[in-house]
């Protein structure tokens, strides 16, 4: 028997409920944190100082105005850091600020008008600044992931594959705008292709992760299969399949290689559009297929 969707105003209706909290406020709130995360760990990795700047600013500018927005009361803002022992919440709060002050420790010296900051990024003490930096921002990347992931009630999302997903699709966003960026800049070409190489090889282990989360969700229950049939055959298979498949991974792969053989600017502003359209909208689509299993009375 194929259960249906039921308002969720029926109570007493046997079918599918889908979540209606977190809808696109919180899709461009992941987004932007999660990508400004992967772009600082691929500038501060290549010594790019400008990207880390901005990967830090879209972090905090980008993912705590869109957060702000949904909450509607941000003068309760600070219960979130009520919890770090069992919220995700609260942990991947306590991150960002771990991230914004030991990432703007690091890249400071970088610039004329913060030289006076007493610190050495070759040495020792440097060195462990960016530690701390890459790890926050890694949690940064993921915590998202783990936030939905424990939400036993939403089966799509209760796999540990979730955090994995977000963290190799925040670290091919990341790569992009890092590559932007470093575009007709004086920055050296060796650095530039290992980004390139990067990229190419993130895009093919996203479309595997992708792949892989699909098809274990698919087989895991019947409230997951519908998740998984949602986005492949059901209301969201054309953004899925054209936004996230085609646009996101096959076209961003195809503008990838094409740049690394003619390192021209259309070139890179498309593979930027594609892969960032790609990145967005995997995620809003992941929040509308998280849906309830039916209710047995």
């Amino acid at each position: 028997m194929v259960l249906p969707f039921v308002d969720e105003r029926k109570e007493f209706v046997v079918g599918f409920r889908a979540q209606t909290e977190w809808k696109w406020l919180i899709a461009a709130a992941f987004f932007m944190g999660e990508i400004g995360a992967g772009m600082y760990v691929v500038s501060a990795l290549n010594n790019y100082m400008s990207g880390a700047l901005v990967g830090l600013l879209v972090v905090l500018v980008g993912k705590t105005a869109a957060h702000l927005l949904y909450l509607g009361r941000p003068e309760r803002f600070w219960r979130i850091f009520a919890k770090p022992s069992t919220s995700w919440i609260s942990r991947g709060l306590y991150a960002m600020v771990i991230f914004a002050i030991f990432g703007a420790l690091y890249i400071a010296p970088s610039f004329d008008a913060f030289s006076w900051v007493p610190i050495d990024q070759a040495s020792s003490g440097g060195q462990a600044i960016l530690g701390i930096s890459l790890l926050a921002a890694v949690v940064v990347m993921i915590y998202d992931g783990f936030v939905m992931s424990y939400s036993p009630a939403l089966p799509f999302w209760n796999t540990t594959l979730l955090p994995v997903l977000f963290l190799s699709y925040s670290l091919l966003g990341g790569a992009t705008l890092t590559l932007v960026m470093m575009y007709g800049s004086s920055f050296s070409n060796t650095i530039i292709q290992i980004v390139e190489r990067l990229e190419l090889w993130l895009i093919i282990i996203n479309f595997l992760v992708i792949a892989v989360y699909l098809y274990t969700q698919y087989y895991s229950n019947v409230t997951a299969r519908k998740s998984v049939m949602m986005l492949l055959k059901e209301e969201y298979s054309v953004p899925f399949i054209v936004g996230v498949v085609i646009i996101g991974l096959v076209i961003t792969l195809i503008m990838a290689l094409s740049f690394t053989q003619a390192r021209l600017g259309f070139i890179l502003v498309g593979l930027a559009i594609s892969e960032l359209i790609g990145d967005f909208l995997l995620r809003f689509l992941m929040l509308r297929v998280g849906i309830y299993p039916p209710v047995v009375f």
